[in-house]
This record gives structure tokens, C-alpha cells and sequence, in this order.
């Protein structure tokens, strides 16, 4: 059997200076890794016993880590990456179970093969102000950490948590990189009523050429919250992603890579063992969009009379790249990017087709070069066409895992996510059908009214 060439590195992160070695690839703290201590502040209900910094410096060198290392796609998926790390806690890291959680999490979530080494770190750990949110676990009022994209999905959930749960404080952890390091303004222009926002205390070197599949990222925001929920007390964090985004990367997968689990139960479950084996505490994550649709997260909004419109207008879905979906230097939603499909199935099933621009914005077009919004015409067909092959081909998937062939698939899914939800698998098992029939239903009425002959149609149909 051929060889498999699998990319493998190890990392040392210090606080001193290190020679470089062909062995071992030095992170430095303070250079590649920075700390913002007033906005980790921000987390410190309570007095800080050095945890709080640890775990800063584990999500810097993971995200440096993961984006450092190219994959060898052609080849294989996997990376073996092996990283040290200073710790102001030592007796708490070497604790049995901690490293083994650690890396069952981060294996699970990324499909590489992950160590590490933990090492005393010299001297004590800086001291954190008091947050100024601490009074909010003095009010005896319940209290959810949420990471916030500030789309479409973190923002809904939000608004229908807070009309549901009228008392509760909502903290959300602003996952957006223009606010780490303690960027208030990007954080105060986002305000949402009623909500407390907090930032990211983590910055990273920016890289050159870095890894794009960066499946690590979901570990800094959800330990972030995670770190904000145990500190007030409150132990409850909330994912926000609808059911098509957090089981549909387990039921569709791209070549060899490993399932997208980013927002998957099994996920979070797992993070909160290691916290759990850490702290001492635990972390209840749960899920309330887990086996609905994004419609019908517009459907529920518009019953509680919220202005829908506004709300699409204010909040992005495209993960498409902003400067390569600008078109006569004006933004748009790309229109066919997964993300942007689901969207407009979405829109289409509440009845709010023209609550979106896109810049693919002809449904009906029979070519994508047709399908293009009137104007400067410079945009990169090509990576488009791709783009749009992919979206359109993953949709159509989803909606075919309902099928009766697909069934013994969806009964294997139902018993994985019977594992970390709260209900057996025969339950598990009609719920996941609902969604995915669901699903099915909003994509199928949504390319009807594309038509027939329409570009998106015919790349749906093979």
C-alpha cells in the first residue's frame, strides 16, 4: 500500500526568546499570540485563579496551529499537530482526563490527530479588573452565553429567546475578528436591545498563505462563551445554527474530507467534558434550532410580528468573499453560495423573495452568465460557476437524505445524535426525518419557481 504523506508539526509556544528549529515551530506570546487583558476582563465575574489566561493562550496556539499547516488535500485530510504550552496552573492541566478530553474534542472537530504538553509557565497570572457585567449574576436572573456571528441565525434565535425567556440576560461573544482585541466601537455599532456584548481577548498573528479550512474556529467562540458561563454562575450557553447547518455537514461531506461538525452536538458535548475535567464545571449547551429549518426561523419571527424585512436587510448569511461579490462598488449577497441558497429558500418559503440583494439575482436566468444583476460585468465566472455547483449539488443532497434509500443512512445519524441529545433514538429518529423532510419540501418549492430550464435547476438535476 502506497504511503500517505501526512503534513506533521510541532509547535512551542514561549515567553521567551527561542532559536528556531527545524524541528519544533516557536509561537511567541505577546508577537504571535496577544492578550488583551481588558477585554478578558470582561469574563471575570469572579476572581481569576489563572485559568482564564490559560485558556487564552490554548485558543491562540490552536488557532496558530491549525492555520499554520497547510493540508495536503490532494492527499489526505489529516495533519498530526503537537503543541506546547506554558500554564499557570499545571496541577489543574495535568489532571487525568483533561489532555485526553482536550484532544477528543479537537480531533473530533477538525479530523486531525492533536497533542500536547503542558509545561509550568513563570510567574503568576496577571490580575483581571472585576467584569462590569458582574452584577448580572448578582440579580438572581438567568443567564445564557451566545456565540454571535451577528447573522442571520445567531440573531434570530436571540430575538425569539428573548421574547420566550423575557428575564434572562443574554451575553453574546462577538465572533467577528474586527472586534478582538478589544475593539468597542465594532462591538457598540452591532448593539443589539437588551443584549450585553463581549469581545474577543485573543488576537493571532496574521499569516501568510494560511490553511483556509480553519475547522478549529467554532473552539475559540464556544469556549469563549463557555468561559463567560461558568464564570457568572449561569453554566448555560446556546448555538444557534439552524438544523440544516448543524447535521447537514454530517449527512453531506466534500471528497475525503471528514464530517463539518462545527456546530454538531457531539461537538459541544465533547467540549464540555473537557471543561468539565478542567473546572470542575459544567457546561450545558443546548440547541433549540437543532431540527429546524432557517425558514422556519423566519416563519416564527414573523408570527411574533418582527419586521423581517429589517432584519434580512441588517444581517448576512454569504460566506462568499465581500470583495470578490462587490459589483459596481456596492456589496451584495453572492446569491449562490451554500449559504446564500439556504437563505433564499428560506426567504421563499416565508414569502420575502425580495428581502435580499444578490448579485446573482435571476433565478429564472437558464445560464449563471445571465443570472448576473445588470452592470459592470467584471466578476470571476469561473470561481462562481464552482461555487455555485457545489451550493446547489449540497442543497439537493440534503433534501435527498430523506429518501426511503437514504434511510438506513439517516437511522446511523439519528443513533449518533441520540448520543448527546436528550431524547432516544426513535424519537431522534423522527425528528431528524422531519427536518430533513422539511428541508426537502422548502428546496423543491423554491426550485419550482425557478423553473424548469432555470441554471439552478438544471445543476440540481445533474
Amino acid at each position: 500500500m502506497p504511503v500517505i504523506d501526512i503534513p506533521v508539526t510541532a509547535f512551542r509556544v514561549t515567553t521567551k526568546r527561542a532559536r528556531k528549529s527545524a524541528k519544533v515551530e516557536i509561537i511567541r506570546l505577546g508577537e504571535d499570540i496577544q492578550v488583551d487583558a481588558s477585554t478578558l476582563s470582561e469574563y471575570a465575574f469572579q476572581e481569576s485563579d489563572g485559568i482564564a489566561h490559560d485558556l487564552m493562550t490554548l485558543i491562540g496556539a490552536v488557532k496558530f496551529a491549525d492555520r499554520s499547516l497547510r493540508r495536503h488535500h490532494a492527499k489526505s485530510w489529516t495533519r498530526r499537530i503537537h503543541i506546547e504550552i506554558p500554564v499557570f496552573k499545571l496541577n489543574a492541566w495535568l489532571m487525568p482526563g483533561v489532555r485526553d478530553a482536550l484532544v477528543q474534542c479537537l480531533n473530533y472537530l477538525t479530523g486531525d490527530s492533536w497533542s500536547f504538553e503542558f509545561v509550568a509557565r513563570d510567574g503568576a497570572a496577571p490580575a483581571l479588573q472585576q467584569s462590569p457585567l458582574s452584577d448580572i449574576s448578582l440579580r438572581n436572573r438567568d443567564i445564557v452565553f451566545v456565540p454571535f456571528s451577528h447573522g442571520l441565525d445567531s440573531y434570530g434565535q436571540v430575538r425569539l429567546l428573548q421574547l420566550s425567556e423575557p428575564e434572562t440576560e443574554v451575553v453574546c461573544v462577538y465572533a467577528d475578528a474586527r472586534s478582538a482585541g478589544g475593539h468597542r466601537s465594532a462591538l457598540q455599532r452591532k448593539n443589539m436591545a437588551g443584549v450585553q456584548y463581549v469581545g474577543v481577548p485573543v488576537k493571532v498573528r496574521r499569516l501568510r498563505h494560511p490553511e483556509g479550512s480553519f475547522r478549529s474556529r467554532p473552539f475559540m467562540f464556544y469556549l469563549l462563551a463557555s468561559l463567560g458561563a461558568i464564570a457568572s454562575g449561569g453554566n448555560r450557553v446556546m448555538i444557534p445554527e439552524n438544523g440544516q447547518g448543524s447535521i447537514g455537514g454530517s449527512l453531506v461531506t466534500t471528497g475525503h474530507e471528514p464530517k463539518h461538525r462545527s456546530c454538531y452536538p457531539g461537538f459541544t458535548a465533547k467540549l464540555s467534558n473537557f471543561l468539565k475535567a478542567l473546572t470542575g464545571s459544567h457546561v450545558a449547551f443546548y440547541h433549540p434550532a437543532l431540527f429546524e429549518t432557517k425558514g422556519s426561523l423566519l416563519r416564527a419571527l414573523a408570527e411574533h410580528r418582527e419586521d423581517v424585512r429589517a432584519i434580512l436587510s441588517r444581517h448576512p448569511s454569504c460566506s462568499c468573499d465581500a470583495r470578490l461579490a462587490s459589483h459596481d462598488q456596492k456589496k451584495y449577497h453572492c446569491g449562490i453560495c451554500g449559504n446564500c441558497l439556504l437563505r433564499r429558500a428560506a426567504e421563499h418559503s416565508a414569502r420575502l423573495e425580495d428581502g435580499t440583494e444578490y448579485l446573482f439575482n435571476n433565478l429564472k436566468a437558464s445560464s449563471l452568465e445571465d443570472a448576473l444583476r445588470p452592470g459592470d460585468n467584471k466578476v470571476k465566472l469561473k470561481f462562481f460557476g464552482d461555487l455555485a455547483r457545489n451550493g446547489v449539488r449540497d442543497m439537493q443532497r440534503l433534501a435527498d437524505a430523506g429518501t426511503a434509500s437514504q434511510r438506513r443512512a439517516v437511522q446511523a445519524a439519528a443513533i449518533d445524535l441520540s448520543r448527546f441529545v436528550d431524547d432516544d433514538i426513535a424519537v431522534t429518529t423522527m425528528k431528524l426525518s422531519g427536518l430533513l423532510e422539511q428541508h426537502a419540501l422548502e428546496w423543491s418549492a423554491f426550485l419550482a419557481t425557478c423553473g424548469q430550464d432555470s441554471w439552478i435547476s438544471k445543476i440540481a438535476r445533474g
